[in-house]
């Protein structure tokens, strides 16, 4: 037995000695990123709570000049834990510096390093009591697998030579602070705010020396070892007197109104004392420092205050006369300061009449705070501060980068970005779709895709700010990537989203360019001389684009994205309404186009079903709008967002269903595969008026330079986002120029290398689909976690499980039109 006893030991420790071996990798990275957050997120925190603790001592002030001392004394408790807290948060906020500055010597070596234990230990201890910090818990978890199991729980627990700074241990503890504490503080705060404050009856009640314990018997006396003889006590006379009582019953009615006399003379005690202090106490005036910042609209909140019965003095209680010489009673605190003992009727005087009513202390003339002072701190201590602090947590950099720089958006930007991004000339080509579809199946598709995108649109205004945490996800990669992985959700979302930002831009230059050179046709006619080639058309555009995009930020650009949308509906609506006012043309079918085979019409039928979805975009836009809102808990950014997303897509309803369904009864089979723009001009060019084409076009061509820069937004940030993680700092307005324009002309290459993007939008609809219709599916489900088997965890299952199925289907169905009917592939020949 002994001989296995020890091999089973011996093979216990090789396990923990190879299982230690394994354990103790240090990842420097994880640490160094968990080190820097938790710096910025105290200072975000150390922001307001010195808004929250001066508003506190403020408070303090005035219950100080209204003569609360004793509120006052209460509520100074939670200044002095607050300012604790920001002394330990500054602690904390050196220590992580520290770790960062030294995380190639404890990557190095296997021991702790002296110099950094005070450190490290002090981050570990800190870990579970500060909350408001989870990046301190992963230090604490990367530190364990460095140093061990033991090495945490003694700094946690504060064992000897643990190595935990001691005014860090001092701030973060949780016992009641001195008396002298107390009163300091309270004399700085008098002294802040020029208030002359009576400090006698605070001191005389802080620095009292501590009350004498009821001592109880020394031994134990069982009730079995008592005499069974009647109690005796003294009379007034000073006779000793027994008690007889006959039976149970009587001895409790003796008891019962022995207790009624003392609660009686407690409540007098207690009446009198009040009136004393209140006839004694004199109202004062708050210094004009005061007066000047608060509202005379507000004077209910401190008449609540006043109303409030006052704690009595010490030696102010005048003492009733008493016949029985019983030991002394006393009542909770909460029934002496209840207002319905301190007016309580039945305290009779001396004649039996009942007692005058309390006369109340004159009213002070003063301004009362901004803030409510009484509903905030009866609650328990520290839950207000703590409610206070429950803020948005946002990234540091975001101030630095395009995208976030601006946070004073509205619901009225939202709208006009939305609307902007949501509609363009995609919405021109749907009639094309429906000669495939029919009219039943067509409207049928278009109204689900509608209510589908706009569910998942939905999604996405709830998923941009965490419940949990409070983090925004200001950018679709971001949300993406928190939500599947970094690895993973870079690998489903960047090809669709870069695609969505820089293959817009540059269909919108083809496009833009295009239509100038239309535009020019029109004005000028057969008269012009010397007519500018489509390349240099799309360089005009290209340059009145880049100029736009020199605007710094998202919200900035909130003109031109109203510019665009007021465009966009305008040439939408004029296009709709002269091809239906101009009629029906000779010999129009609207019989369903079919495939030689049923191979062929089912790729068709796929093929058509991508053009509607290519008609609706700017799912990858919506939280970067989002993101130009402010948020809080009382006001979250997902309300006016939601709000401007109505507004919005009310009016890209109203120019999609009657683009779609006008421009198919007007042109039915014959509609060219440019859609509704290149009918209006095919068809109509002589029965319409050239200021209506040339109307037509000039609104397009607004549309394209608008809607340019906010689809290069994401580009833009991108670009300079890199600039700022490596250097630290904002870029300068000549990088950023450059950025923008090299950007600009990049397109503007890619326009002229491919000019026939355009010419497949079932396949581009196909590749970005799930960015719009089963991502947001899958990432309401993996965030929100909704309950299993209830009707938002099918809904969001089936939604995007059928979203990611028509997207494989879908591509390959737009692949197999493009070879099946051909495209002119033009390089460097638009």
């Amino acid at each position: 037995m002994t001989v296995a006893r020890v091999a089973t030991t011996k093979a216990k420790s090789l396990m923990k000695f190879s299982i230690s071996l394994f354990r103790r990798g240090f990842n420097s990275s994880k640490c160094k990123t968990a080190a820097k957050m938790a710096v910025a997120r105290i200072k975000l925190l150390r922001n307001k709570r010195q808004v929250v603790v001066k508003q506190m001592r403020r408070d303090i002030a005035l219950l100080l000049q209204s003569g609360q001392d004793a509120t006052a004394r209460i509520r100074v408790e939670h200044v002095i834990r607050e300012q604790n807290v920001l002394a330990a948060n500054e602690f904390i906020e050196l220590f992580c510096e520290l770790v960062v500055s030294r995380l190639s010597i404890i990557a190095k070596r296997r021991e702790c390093p002296a110099d950094l234990k005070e450190g490290i230990a002090s981050l570990i201890f800190a870990a579970p009591r500060c909350s408001e910090i989870p990046e301190l818990v992963a230090i604490r978890d990367i530190f364990e697998k460095k140093y061990g199991k033991d090495f945490v729980s003694a700094a946690t627990d504060v064992r000897p030579s643990c190595g935990v700074n001691r005014m860090l241990i001092d701030k973060l503890s949780v016992r009641t602070p001195t008396g002298e504490v107390k009163l300091k503080v309270m004399k700085d705060i008098a002294k802040e705010y020029q208030i002359e404050w009576d400090t006698t009856e605070s001191e005389l009640e802080l620095l009292k020396p501590p009350e004498e314990r009821i001592e109880g018997p020394q031994t134990f006396v069982s009730a079995t070892s008592l005499p069974l003889k009647p109690a005796t006590r003294s009379t007034s006379s000073g006779e000793n007197g027994n008690m007889h009582f006959k039976d149970t019953a009587s001895a409790a009615e003796s008891a019962a109104e022995s207790a009624k006399k003392a609660i009686a003379a407690a409540q007098a005690a207690a009446y009198l004392a009040n009136r004393d202090f209140n006839q004694a106490t004199q109202p004062s005036v708050l210094d004009n420092k005061l007066n000047a910042s608060r509202d005379n609209t507000k004077m209910s909140e401190l008449n609540e205050i006043r109303s409030a019965p006052l704690t009595p003095r010490p030696g102010s209680a005048v003492p009733t006369p008493t016949v029985v010489r019983s030991p002394p009673v006393s009542c909770p605190p909460s029934q002496l300061h209840s207002p319905s003992l301190s007016r309580s009727p039945l305290l009779h005087g001396e004649n039996g009449e009942a007692a005058p009513p309390r006369k109340k202390a004159p009213k002070t003339p003063i301004r009362t705070p901004r803030m409510s002072l009484t509903p905030r701190f009866i609650t328990p201590l520290g839950s207000p501060i703590r409610k206070a602090l429950k803020m948005t947590k946002l990234d540091p950099q975001d101030a630095w980068l395009p995208i976030t720089e601006s946070r004073n958006g509205n619901k009225y930007y939202a709208a006009f970005h939305t609307l902007c991004s949501g509609i363009g000339i995609q919405a021109l080509v749907l009639p094309v779709a429906f000669t495939v579809l029919g009219w039943t199946w067509g409207i049928i598709s278009l109204t689900f895709a509608f209510v589908w995108q706009l569910y998942t649109l939905w999604l996405m205004v709830q998923l941009h700010e965490s419940t949990e945490t409070g983090m925004r996800y200001s950018r679709y990669l971001q949300l993406a990537c928190a939500t599947f992985g970094s690895k993973q959700g870079k690998l489903m979302a960047i090809i669709p989203i870069q695609y969505l930002s820089g293959g817009t831009c540059i269909a919108l230059i083809i496009i833009g360019g295009s239509t100038s050179k239309q535009l020019y046709q029109i004005i000028c006619g057969p008269t012009c001389s010397n007519p500018l080639t489509t390349v240099e058309w799309y360089l005009v555009f290209t340059c009145a684009a880049v100029l736009l995009s020199q605007l710094p930020n998202l919200n900035s650009i909130a003109g031109v994205s109203l510019i665009g949308a007021i465009t966009a509906v305008g040439y939408c609506t004029l296009i709709w309404i002269v091809s239906v006012t101009e009629g029906r043309l000779p010999g129009v079918s609207y019989n369903p186009l079919r495939g030689t085979s049923q191979l062929d019409h089912a790729f068709d039928v796929l093929n058509a079903l991508g053009i509607i979805a290519f008609a609706f975009r700017g799912h990858n836009l919506v939280l970067e709008i989002q993101a130009t809102m402010p948020s809080d808990e009382k006001h979250p950014s997902r309300v006016p967002m939601w709000k401007g997303v109505k507004a919005s897509y009310t009016l890209i309803a109203a120019c999609l269903f009657p683009i779609a369904i006008g421009g198919y009864w007007a042109y039915g089979q014959q509609i060219p595969t440019g859609g509704m723009l290149t009918a209006l001009y095919q068809f109509h060019s002589l029965d319409v008026p050239k200021s209506v084409l040339a109307l037509a076009a000039l609104f397009v061509i607004i549309n394209a330079a608008s809607s340019f820069q906010i689809y290069g937004m994401p580009i833009f940030d991108d670009m300079e986002s890199m600039y700022t993680m490596k250097k630290k700092k904002p870029c300068p307005w000549w990088l950023r120029a450059i950025f923008r324009s090299v950007f600009g002309f990049g397109t503007f290459f890619g326009g002229v290398a491919l000019p026939f993007v355009g010419s497949v939008a079932g396949l581009v609809g196909g590749i970005a689909l799930p960015v719009t219709l089963a991502y947001p599916c899958f990432m309401w489900l993996k965030i929100r976690k909704p309950k299993m088997y209830g009707a938002m965890w099918w809904l969001n299952w089936i939604l995007g499980v059928v979203g990611m199925g028509l997207s494989v289907i879908l591509t390959a169905a737009g692949i197999y039109v493009v070879v099946q009917t051909g495209v002119d592939v033009s390089f460097f020949n638009p």
